[in-house]
């Protein structure tokens, strides 16, 4: 033996970690490798993939029925173990390719339907204990029974025993029976029932068809590729989200993703981090700017029935015009980029958190619905208030006793609508600091300013003549200040 050369592969720093992290934050992780199998396993006990603890089920076989067979009693025994625990086996909705398979579908929909009442039921057990707490301050009477124990119960259990005690090994050959049209929908049952999947020995074609599997059967899911190869960038294109590691393998991955990063730990503060803000943000920001937006137009729609309905505009069109332009555009822009709720120290120290996003917490339809409700009476209070606040025919007169009309009133509507849109969106802002408070006062005095502008002789007499010198004659009179400070 005259000498050995080898090549060292270890993992970056800070991967067991990162990944620790991302199982905290209720994502799942399949590993797609080219290594070989003991490899790949080594590699997952380093990096806390597999767990001691775990059921680990090993799949290597030749032909497509024995690969069925060993999913099937895979899923059996799982199956039983989650059921022993009280957990619920999660379900891959039916895709009928044929008529003859809208029973099976028929029946798992009824299934479900069960399924969902007896979570309501739950929820409602739930509800009712809650409220009674809040309503005599304890539970029920103790010398009556609990009522509600078993249930209470049974709902923690399922909570802390997840399914976190199982995973898959599965080598390329096998995984080409497992991604077989006639096995893919139980192979991706026994995925959903596994907390890590690990495949190894499999091919770039194999990795984006391993992507695509999941994207069919879990359309409500976003998928994420990473990956620092060219072996990675099928796997990268099929993903929702594609990865690029800055690498010794070339910057093909880079070049094809989404996002590049130098090391996979900063994956960790890209998603519990990064991509919890954007979108908690991209929520408030499509919230706000719809509900702005239906608070000025309902003022338009109460004017109608003391107009008659005549198309009489509550203001000048060009200032009007001015309300999303620059006198409400500030508060939306804090909401869509600087804003946060969670210091990024305190959401990587709980990463637990960021479950709240998979379930679309900040997006429902309820959440919509309930900001909707809120532009329309918000509205109806604004033009309630600004109405009987200056009586009937609610106008100013200037100091010689000129009655400023339509005009007046219109900017004091829309005055009182800037004044009530920026007090609600900051109930809402949480990253309150100088820089953000400085911006805000900032947009508060936009309208009171281009108002101003707009009146002044030089620019009224070119665009409205009736605007002349209304804001200067009411800005000065106290009556104005009191009805926004009451609003």
């Amino acid at each position: 033996l005259l000498g050995a050369t080898a090549i060292e592969d270890r993992l970056q720093d800070g991967v067991p970690e990162a990944l620790q992290s991302l199982y905290k934050a209720g994502i799942k992780l399949w590993v797609c490798t080219g290594d070989k199998q003991e490899t790949a396993i080594n590699i997952a006990l380093s990096c806390g993939i597999l767990e001691a603890h775990m059921d680990v089920a090993i799949i290597n076989e030749h032909n497509l029925e024995d690969a069925e067979a060993q999913i099937d009693k895979t899923i059996g025994r799982w199956t039983a173990l989650k059921q022993m625990r009280g957990a619920e086996i999660g379900r891959i909705p039916v895709i009928a390719n044929n008529p003859s398979q809208n029973s099976e579908g028929q029946q798992q929909v009824q299934q479900q339907q069960k399924h969902g009442l007896r979570r309501f039921g739950k929820r409602f057990v739930n509800f009712m204990r809650k409220l009674w707490i809040l309503m005599f301050g304890t539970g029920p009477d103790p010398a009556v029974g609990d009522a509600f124990p078993k249930s209470q119960e049974k709902l923690d259990y399922t909570i802390d025993t997840d399914i976190a005690s199982f995973g898959i090994v599965i080598d390329g050959p096998t995984l080409v029976f497992a991604l077989d049209p006639s096995l893919e929908k139980k192979f991706m049952i026994l995925g959903r029932l596994a907390k890590t999947v690990i495949t190894c020995r499999v091919s770039p074609k194999q990795k984006s068809q391993i992507v695509e599997l999941v994207r069919k059967f879990e359309k409500d899911k976003v998928t994420l590729a990473i990956g620092d190869g060219a072996n990675d960038v099928g796997m990268i294109y099929a993903a929702h989200v594609g990865i690029g590691l800055y690498g010794k393998e070339g910057v093909e991955a880079v070049l094809a993703s989404d996002f590049a990063l130098g090391q996979f730990r900063f994956l960790e503060r890209l998603l519990i981090v990064h991509g919890r803000w954007s979108y908690k943000r991209m929520c408030k920001l499509v919230m706000a700017v719809i509900y702005k937006s239906i608070v000025w137009t309902m003022l338009e729609f109460w004017s109608g029935f003391y107009q008659n309905f005549s198309s009489q505009p509550i203001t000048d069109p060009l200032l009007g015009g001015l309300y999303n332009l620059i006198c409400t555009v500030i508060p939306t822009l804090i909401l869509g980029v600087w804003d946060y709720d969670v210091d990024q120290e305190y959401a990587l120290m709980f990463p637990e958190i960021y479950r709240k996003c998979q379930r679309r917490t900040s997006s429902r339809y309820r959440v919509f619905l309930s900001w909707m409700f809120a532009a329309f009476w918000q509205s109806l209070i604004v033009f309630q208030g600004v109405r009987y606040g200056y009586g009937r025919p609610y106008s100013l007169s200037d100091m010689y006793g000129r009655e400023a009309g339509l005009s007046a009133r219109g900017m004091i509507y829309m005055g009182a609508t800037v004044i009530g849109v920026h007090a609600y969106l900051g109930l809402f802002i949480g990253a309150w600091n100088c820089f953000t408070a400085s911006l805000y006062l900032l947009s508060l005095s936009i309208y009171l300013f281009s108002a101003i502008i707009f009146c002044t002789p030089a620019v009224g007499n070119a665009l409205s003549a009736e605007y002349v010198m209304v804001a200067q004659t009411i800005w000065s009179q106290g009556k104005v200040w009191l009805v926004w400070f009451i609003l």
